[in-house]
């Protein structure tokens, strides 16, 4: 034997010179006894023989081997033979690595598509032998780019192994395969029955999972999942058609406010082609000029004085008309157009509240809702002191509306603020109450008004509880001496509950429903302007 035997499988070459090499007596694994055995006899034979063995060494280390046995002949007797070993321990390893690579996601260790598309093909097969029915679920987490933009990647990835695990201990009990398809999309198979009991009883329960809150780096964050799930056979026979309509289903729960499941109805389809459509006469909409800014006024209760309007943007469809926000705003932020959109409703906005101060009034402010995109762009300063000097629009008159959820993590979202702050732009923080912000931030960051959700003021005449929580609210905000309005007052006694607990900063239908520019000007600009003006 050549030194490299003795020290691969862990003996003194000295201690064998000149035995049969079976008294080495390796330590064969159970289950490649098998392929040694009878070596001896099989030496006699011309034919070399190849194997694959393992043999757990002296010191416990498990050794995987390559065998080679190649008989030796003289005068055509076999004499002896000639045994190469290879150590393939690292080599196998490798193999594997790669092997598991190829099917599962590297970040979760899940399935990946590859291995969920095999899967999917295997159940297909079974179901047809056995007539059975099995579920495609589509799973996307809702507000995982605001989480992914505001940690950034390294925490975002953090946070996607804690979903997997939730979503893992969730499938337990259930005859399930849940694989990653990339990003914050998950993929489930599920044995079910027919109605697909099993499924929806597995959504129900990732959703409650997803719930609970994420503690990443010192604080807690909120999600929720959107789920859809399509059927084998009813819902379709093929891996493509199945995957396509779970996607529709999914897509349904989260135009409809996301956080939910929901099954596949053939009646999707129509909505997502006109979806489909949608989104590409959206992608035309600024270039034609069909987006069109309203402004709702605000009102000081008491005075019946304008304090303010808010820019809410509306889309002059060239065959569907006037559509509100709520048609098009979902689809604008799925496909990344939300940005440009934003863009062009705060330059407009801008532009049009220093047409009116130029008109002759009244000197009153704007507010326009930053989406998530805008708000953490890397150059958000430098982006509004652009649109303001472009407009001329004085920051003081500038309102920018966020929302609770772009404040995730405050140690980037206090810096904005601050720098918004320094140039004289207002914050105001809009559906507050319906997040899950912590009350810290408002003693931390530089807010400047707290905007009562509609949620609250809805039935804020009959339920106490809206009516204390709405209270408490305006009261805080006092305390901190901050502004507070509320939103969506449609009757006189929501209006007095308000006024009596001293929020007299009012947004509603009660008062005005949005207008266009021209509407509000005429309504109510040029009737208080003084005839110099006109």
């Amino acid at each position: 034997m050549n030194p490299a035997v003795p020290k691969m499988i862990g003996i003194q070459a000295e201690d064998y010179l000149n035995q049969h090499f079976s008294a080495i007596g390796l330590d064969i694994t159970a289950k490649d006894k098998a392929k040694t055995d009878g070596v001896e006899e099989q030496s006699s034979r011309l034919l070399p023989k190849d194997f694959e063995t393992s043999f757990v060494q002296p010191n416990g280390n498990l050794v995987e081997l390559s065998v080679m046995n190649i008989p030796v002949e003289i005068d055509g007797k076999i004499v002896g033979n000639h045994i190469f070993i290879k150590d393939i321990t690292e080599e196998n390893k490798t193999k594997k690595k790669i092997k598991h690579l190829a099917y599962h996601d590297e970040l979760t260790g899940l399935p990946n598509r590859r291995k969920l598309n095999e899967r999917l093909d295997q159940a297909i097969e079974q179901s047809n032998r056995d007539s059975s029915t099995f579920a495609v679920m589509v799973l996307d987490i809702d507000r995982f780019k605001m989480i992914n933009d505001s940690l950034g990647h390294t925490y975002g990835d953090i946070f996607l192994q804690g979903v997997s695990d939730r979503i893992v201990k969730s499938a337990e009990g259930f005859e399930a395969t849940i694989a990653r398809m990339g990003g914050d999309e998950f993929t489930i198979l599920c044995n079910t029955g027919p109605e697909g009991e099993e499924a929806a009883e597995l959504a129900e329960r990732i959703i409650e999972a997803l719930k609970k809150p994420f503690h990443l780096k010192d604080n807690d964050f909120y999600i929720s999942a959107s789920i859809g799930t399509a059927l084998f056979p009813v819902h379709g026979r093929d891996a493509v058609e199945l995957l396509k309509k779970a996607d529709t289903a999914m897509y349904k729960v989260k135009k409809q406010g996301k956080n939910g499941h929901q099954f596949y109805s053939p009646d999707l389809d129509v909505q997502l082609l006109e979806n489909i459509g949608l989104e590409s006469d959206l992608r035309k909409a600024i270039e034609r000029n069909e987006l069109v800014v309203y402004y709702q006024p605000q009102f000081h209760a008491q005075s019946n004085r304008m304090i303010g309007v808010e820019a809410l943007v509306r889309w002059n469809h060239p065959t569907r008309g006037m559509l509100s926000p709520g048609v098009f705003i979902p689809i604008a932020e799925e496909t990344g157009l939300i940005y440009e959109i934003g863009t062009w409703v705060l330059s407009e906005a801008c532009r049009q509240m220093k047409k009116w101060h130029d008109e002759g009034g009244p000197l009153i402010p704007v507010s326009v809702n930053l989406s998530s995109h805008q708000f953490h762009q890397p150059n958000l300063v430098e982006y509004i002191v652009k649109i303001l000097e472009e407009t001329k629009l004085e920051p003081q008159y500038l309102e920018l509306e966020i929302t609770e959820s772009m404040m995730m993590d405050p140690a980037v979202s206090i810096s904005i603020l601050e720098e918004l702050n320094k140039i004289g732009t207002r914050i105001s923080l809009d559906d507050f109450g319906t997040g899950y912000s912590s009350l810290s931030y408002l003693k931390k960051f530089p807010i400047h008004k707290l905007k009562i959700d509609r949620s609250f003021i809805t039935d804020i005449s009959e339920n106490h509880n809206d009516k204390a929580i709405v209270a408490t609210i305006i009261s805080m905000a006092q305390h901190l001496k901050l502004d507070v309005i509320a939103e969506g007052i449609e009757t006189k006694d929501q209006l007095d509950i308000l006024t009596e607990n001293d929020c007299h900063e009012i947004q509603g239908y009660y008062f005005s429903s949005p207008l266009s520019a021209s509407e509000v000007e005429k309504t109510f600009f040029v009737p208080n302007r003084l005839p110099s003006y006109q």
